[in-house]
């Protein structure tokens, strides 16, 4: 596993917030021109929602198929830029999964309190977005077709949750609405 994606961007190795209602994991397959045949490569990301309602794109991490995924580089990584407790994981479809070595690395709290109705609404929201990031990101993979080397896609990639990053932060209890961070109104000082 590598970690090219982290330090290419500085959206991307921002401090994150210390706790997150919900945390999706996905995945994004792409494909290395190598010779006269082909390599695949995969680009592992993550979405976290908060209580509020807010998402963000937390991050992504490149690996090779054939390789297993090293959730401690992720979860290192997650640790290192502020991430403290995530209440609940999903993958992309939404379904719940173990949180494994996160329920001790960030404290804990899978499945030892139940969700409220909103908190429950708010992970099927996060499950919605996940599905809406994973097709834009397979359509722009698709439309590129075979990279010449893994620095490509990966900047591909990067550019790509980088503007989904904007297009799919929702505001509070809307979850599906999308606003860019960019049209926000700044705070009116008093």
């Amino acid at each position: 596993m590598s970690t090219a994606g982290i330090g290419r961007a500085q959206w991307a190795t921002r401090p994150l917030c210390t706790r997150y209602l919900v945390v999706s994991f996905g995945a994004q397959p792409a494909t290395l021109l190598v010779g006269n045949g082909f390599q695949p490569l995969s680009f592992h990301w993550a979405m976290g929602t908060l209580d509020d309602g807010q998402a963000e794109i937390l991050g992504w991490w490149q690996a090779n198929l054939s390789e297993p995924c090293e959730w401690s580089a992720i979860s290192n990584d997650l640790t290192d830029r502020g991430v403290r407790r995530i209440r609940v994981l999903t993958d992309f479809s939404g379904a719940l999964g173990s949180p494994g070595d996160y329920e001790t690395e960030f404290g804990g709290g899978f499945g030892s309190h139940t969700l409220s109705a909103a908190q429950q609404r708010r992970v099927a929201a996060t499950g919605a977005q996940m599905r809406r990031v994973q097709a834009a990101l397979s359509r722009a993979v698709l439309r590129h077709g075979a990279f010449a080397d893994a620095e490509s896609a990966a900047a591909l990639v990067d550019r790509e949750l980088q503007r989904l990053d904007r297009a799919f932060w929702s505001q509070p209890d809307v979850a599906a609405r999308t606003l860019s961070r960019a049209r926000m109104p700044l705070p009116v000082a008093a």
